[in-house]
């Protein structure tokens, strides 16, 4: 790829890799556990994990993550602490950052 250090993959390069292989498989869904690379301005490298949910049909990807809170705050049993899963925010392939004041 145009760009990148060589043996690095972009998005779109891994995502179509994956499509092409997930629709000999049934099933519209596939959960990725993977790492990405991120560097940033100052070229410092850092590898991300990241569990994606990954829509064969459209390519469409979602972070999957978790989060724990209180039952009084879900509704539920107070005395009990809960789980919260959920793969819908969107993995963006160019990401705005705000600059620290």
């Amino acid at each position: 790829m145009k760009g990148l250090p060589a043996g690095v993959l972009s998005v779109a390069a891994i995502m179509a890799a994956l499509s092409t292989q997930a629709q000999a498989e049934p099933g519209r869904y596939q959960l990725v556990d993977t790492t990405y690379q991120f560097i940033n301005i100052r070229g410092e490298e850092y590898q991300l994990p990241a569990l994606i949910l990954l829509d064969t049909s459209t390519g469409e990807m979602k972070v999957c993550s978790s989060s724990q809170y209180p039952g009084e705050v879900l509704g539920r049993d107070e005395s009990k602490d809960y789980q919260v899963r959920a793969c819908n925010k969107d993995f963006e392939t160019i990401m705005e950052i705000p600059k620290a004041p």
